[in-house]
């Protein structure tokens, strides 16, 4: 997937989890699973980047 923008389109309210979430599926060169947004901030997505990992599930999340 290339246009990121519009994968993460219901974000733009929150103008730093849109630019987190573009960034990190940019670096990883996919996209962040689209259920466990509600749940994630732009400091962690931020921080998984910097640190050049992925973002771990709460393994508490009912599937």
């Amino acid at each position: 997937m290339n246009d990121w923008q519009d994968l993460y389109k219901n974000q733009k309210n929150e103008p730093e989890l849109y630019q987190a979430l573009i960034r990190y599926s940019e670096h990883f060169n996919e996209p962040f699973p689209m259920f466990a947004v509600d749940g994630v901030t732009a400091k962690e997505l931020n921080e998984c980047v910097k640190a050049n990992r992925e973002y771990e599930l709460d393994s508490n999340l009912d599937y």
